[in-house]
This record gives structure tokens, sequence and C-alpha cells, in this order.
């Protein structure tokens, strides 16, 4: 749900996770800590595409996503044994 406020395009943080590829919770927290300008509105966090494509230029390193992701999935899969097992 993307919504225009005069001349300008807003778009939902899931809408820039699938345009960008960038995962929603990444994008939330690139926008807590204000790396990231964003704008409230009906409980929904929308964005403009121009600033999401600034802020993976300049913050987003695709590499260490893809290593993160790699330890949360072996973590994920490592608890799920332990569990298992007991």
């Amino acid at each position: 749900m993307s919504i225009k406020v005069g001349k300008t395009k807003l778009i939902t943080l899931m809408e820039a996770e699938a345009q960008f590829g960038v995962s929603h919770e990444t994008l939330r927290r690139a926008v807590n800590k204000g790396t990231l300008k964003a704008v409230r509105v009906a409980q929904r966090t929308f964005v403009k595409p121009e600033d999401v494509k600034r802020w993976i230029e300049k913050y987003y390193h695709p590499e260490k996503a893809q290593a993160v992701r790699k330890r949360w999935e072996r973590e994920k899969h490592e608890k799920g044994s332990k569990r298992k097992k007991r």
C-alpha cells in the first residue's frame, strides 16, 4: 500500500523489502537507529524509495547480511536439535 503526498511517493517497509531485497527487520532497525528516514501514518511505517536506495548504498553490506543469515539459520537449527534430545 503506497501513498502519495504531493509529488512524493511513499512505500511501506514490506514494499521496500520486496522492491530492494532487504529484510523487513533490517529496514525497521535502520528506521529505529535513525539512519533511514520514515513517516508513521495510521500505525504503518512509510519510506521514500530513493531514501531506501541511498541507505542501501551507504549502510547495507549484502555479504555481511548473508553471513549473519547463515549464522542465524545454524543457531536456529542447533536450538531445534537440542530441544529434540531432551
